[in-house]
């Protein structure tokens, strides 16, 4: 079974990371600089996952943002490289928990932004994925996209209060000469 195992069945969703930690809220236009395959991370809350981690340089501030309380944020400098991360969760089985199809479906759509698969009739699936990466971790590095990062509030099952999370919602911008 390989890293990708799923990605075929997975709807793109357009979001990147649900931690976006790296992002501040806001609108911007940044370059792929390269995508990091790491097949088990090795500390936190994830240790032993699976993991995809985007690395971007930000081009362009088109709008700041909001935090969930509607408080003004200081958006990421243009030439800041910004990160984010598609954590592959899976269960003793080896098929994805809830959560790691979320971040495949995000992930998904964020290759389909990447290789503007609508336009171009490209199918995101695992072999297309795993000869990406075959290529290199920088095969598509300078891919310009739109990236806008929203705030929400999460809400756990058991009650307890809601974190604020960072979602990424991937589009491809026309690429710069």
């Amino acid at each position: 079974m390989g890293i990708f195992d799923g990605i075929g069945a997975a709807n793109a969703r357009g979001n990147g990371s649900t931690k976006g930690e790296y992002f501040q809220p806001g609108t911007y236009r940044v370059a792929v600089q390269r995508h990091i395959l790491k097949n088990e991370l090795m500390r936190g809350k994830f240790e032993g996952e699976s993991a995809v981690i985007v690395e971007t340089t930000i081009k362009e501030v088109l709008n700041t943002g909001s935090t969930v309380d509607g408080e003004a944020v200081t958006p990421n400098n243009v030439g800041a490289k910004a990160t984010a991360m598609f954590i592959l969760q899976r269960k003793k089985s080896g098929e994805l928990t809830t959560f790691g199809e979320i971040m495949m479906e995000r992930l998904k759509g964020h290759f389909a932004a990447c290789l503007d698969a609508d336009a171009r009739g490209v199918e995101v699936n695992e072999e297309l994925l795993e000869k990406l990466f075959e290529a290199g971790e920088e095969v598509l590095s300078g891919t310009e996209l739109f990236v806008e990062a929203t705030q929400r509030m999460t809400r756990p099952k058991d009650g307890r209060p809601g974190t604020a999370i960072t979602e990424l919602y991937w589009k491809r911008a026309p690429q710069s000469a």
